[in-house]
């Protein structure tokens, strides 16, 4: 076989494993954010109340409500679902992600109390929210040790943002305002 019909040989696997590689990637990310639709519609539907209504949608406080129960309840799926778009720019953010999240042994809303209001805007709310916070011991062994939380109370300001969706997403979490 000629140097022409070795390139041939080598090149179409190559380029079939790497586009199968992109594909499988966009189908992930992709999925993702379906993922995230579809698990915050069931647990609305699982949440509702007799007589409300089949299209309500949860409130900003309670969005942070369900968020820190999907930590606790190791949903990470819905935790990821539940963050802003921008926070998963990648596969390698995802799994990082995915890391923090699982690490969680209690993840309970102590107060949620509303953080500088002036500053909202109509889709965006910053809340200054305390967390009753248990990490597994293996969090211990984090590049971050517990990936930044403490054993027990835990305060963070959580900015969430109203998608177009009409639904609310994590934006931030940060440790101070």
């Amino acid at each position: 076989m000629n140097s022409r019909g070795l390139l041939i040989f080598f090149a179409i696997p190559i380029l079939t494993v790497t586009t199968l590689l992109f594909i499988n990637n966009a189908a992930f990310l992709g999925g993702v954010e379906q993922n995230r639709i579809n698990d915050i519609k069931q647990q609305q539907e699982a949440g509702k109340t007799p007589g409300s209504s089949a299209n309500q949608i949860p409130s900003d406080t309670d969005f942070i409500q369900m968020f820190f129960q999907a930590l606790q309840d190791k949903n990470t799926s819905l935790s990821l679902g539940m963050l802003d778009p921008s926070n998963l720019p990648d596969e390698n953010t995802l799994k990082e992600w995915e890391k923090h999240f699982s690490s969680f042994e209690k993840a309970q809303v102590v107060s949620i109390d509303p953080e500088n209001q002036d500053s909202w805007t109509l889709d965006e709310h910053t809340y200054k929210v305390t967390v009753d916070i248990k990490m597994l011991p293996e969090a211990a062994s984090a590049t971050i040790p517990n990936y930044g939380w403490q054993n027990g109370d835990n305060i963070r300001w959580v900015t969430v943002r109203r998608g177009e969706d009409g639904l609310w997403r994590v934006l931030e979490i940060a440790t101070g305002p």
